[in-house]
């Protein structure tokens, strides 16, 4: 029986922390359509019991963490303007 998308990234997120940018690239979906197959995600796992934890995305020049857990990565680093942002990161335990 063939598993849908989302059961696929579930599993994928069980395994270990996938950043947002990797599960989009590997399942090559648009930024809407990840952002809202994660929101699905995180309230089909919690009625199993578990959670989708998502660790806020980083600036990689000025090591500022953003304190937004927005499950789409930011655009620009406000504290040093860069665009070289890496995450959010997500995982299921």
């Amino acid at each position: 029986m063939k598993r849908t998308r989302r059961q696929e990234i579930v599993e994928k997120l069980a395994d270990g922390e996938r950043e947002f940018d990797d599960l989009r690239r590997e399942f090559c979906l648009t930024v809407k359509v990840l952002e809202e197959d994660l929101r699905h995600i995180e309230r089909s796992v919690r009625t199993g019991g578990q959670r989708l934890i998502i660790r806020p995305a980083c600036c990689e020049v000025c090591d500022f963490v953003f304190k937004s857990t927005a499950p789409h990565p930011p655009g620009r680093c406000p504290s040093c303007r860069d665009r070289r942002i890496s995450g959010p990161w997500f995982c299921i335990a």
